[in-house]
């Protein structure tokens, strides 16, 4: 199995921590975020595929083409067109079952070691108070049905993470835009047209830091 790594753009939140760097490069505990990714991967992973484009050399010099036994390739996005478009970028460099994990979030190595023992799955968490976020919809067996973006979610529901492990198969769905006027096409919506043919397992996350703010870089450093 591979990684699929999307390295996000310039993050607008970030203020000027982003303007020299791309944000899946700041650090939390003296380690940048994609670092806390690679050190939990999952045995399973033989080789690591990273999405760049903002400030791309920055991560290229720091890892070049090897982090300790893991190969990487590099794919570059020139134009952010959404995480649908930056995995089908990656298309020519995976072989097979891949995992994508998002640049700029955290994650914990249980979770991952759970991920990748599914051939499909989606990562999710259950809502403890109410927010707004993508809501996950199961069906009896507890595999995917839908995904339905900007809701209002209530305690007990399931919100998307953003993880997946996916099929080469992925490549033959056509890309979805995010909204009917979007110009960026997402992975949640093109991974629908998939769930009528693969059995797409919910793997629950519990713990799982998103980097939007500043501030969210001190949570993650009390959290990991």
């Amino acid at each position: 199995m591979q990684a699929l790594i999307l390295a996000a753009g310039r993050g607008v939140r970030m203020g000027s921590l982003t303007e020299d760097t791309p944000k899946p490069m700041l650090k939390v505990l003296g380690k940048n975020l994609i670092e806390h990714k690679l050190e939990i991967l999952p045995a399973s992973i033989q080789e690591v595929v990273i999405v760049v484009g903002y400030k791309d050399h920055v991560i290229r010099d720091y890892f070049g083409e090897k982090w300790r036994h893991l190969p990487i390739k590099y794919v570059y996005q020139k134009e952010l067109l959404g995480t649908g478009h930056g995995v089908h970028m990656a298309k020519d460099a995976i072989a097979g079952n891949f995992m994508v994990l998002m640049g700029d979030d955290m994650y914990h190595r249980e979770f991952l070691d759970n991920l990748s023992k599914e051939k499909w799955a989606i990562s999710a968490r259950r809502i403890e108070k109410p927010k707004l976020g993508a809501k996950i919809v199961t069906d009896r067996k507890g595999t995917l049905t839908d995904i339905q973006e900007a809701q209002n979610l209530v305690p007990g529901e399931w919100e998307n993470i953003g993880a997946y492990v996916l099929g080469k198969e992925f490549f033959d769905a056509p890309l979805v835009p995010k909204a009917v006027d979007s110009a960026e096409y997402g992975l949640p919506q093109t991974l629908l047209h998939l769930v009528s043919k693969y059995p797409i397992k919910i793997v629950e996350a519990e713990n799982w830091t998103q980097i939007t703010s500043p501030e969210d870089l001190q949570i993650a450093a009390t959290v990991f």
